[in-house]
């Protein structure tokens, strides 16, 4: 079976090489690989001009706040007018890191409805961190549940069911 099929395949080559090999002869025009082409006429190299924009006004809407720092940080809102989230529970508040200070993060809104086709927009929640380090920052699939590993202290924040939950671990 396998002298068979190395026997077809090498067949194969050697026709398509003689091919070939007859229309380099006959001085046909070799394959090339390019635009799209109409069956019996040349290929043609013409330039399309560009087209005109549509308006001439951005139509990129500036959100209040946003985060632009790297994706591996934490996104820790700077302005100074951050409006925090009422419904808050704080669960194991005794695990806060000693020195830990507070800061305002933010977390996807938890009564907007997860299945919508539209980005959810994002509340602000303020947690308490220790002072020195970069966090490790997971994010569950649907983003839900974020937490904020420093090693020995770490901080889970959850949005579901309308309200926020965050749980210090030590």
């Amino acid at each position: 079976m396998n002298r068979l099929c190395a026997s077809l395949t090498l067949g194969l080559a050697l026709l398509a090489s003689a091919a070939m090999g007859a229309n380099r002869q006959l001085g046909a025009p070799s394959a090339t690989l390019g635009g799209p082409t109409l069956l019996g006429q040349p290929a043609e190299t013409t330039e399309l001009p560009m087209p005109a924009p549509l308006s001439s006004t951005p139509l990129s809407p500036v959100p209040e706040i946003q985060y632009s720092g790297p994706v591996g940080q934490m996104p820790v809102v700077t302005a100074a007018d951050a409006t925090l989230f009422p419904c808050v529970k704080y669960r194991s508040t005794r695990n806060i890191a000693p020195c830990s200070v507070p800061v305002i993060v933010q977390v996807p809104d938890p009564c907007t409805p997860r299945n919508s086709c539209c980005p959810r927009p994002c509340v602000n929640v303020e947690i308490c961190v220790p002072a020195c380090g970069c966090p490790k920052v997971c994010v569950t699939r649907h983003g839900n549940k974020t937490r904020y590993d420093y090693g020995k202290y770490a901080v889970n924040v959850i949005s579901l069911n309308g309200r926020v939950v965050v749980d210090y671990d030590d």
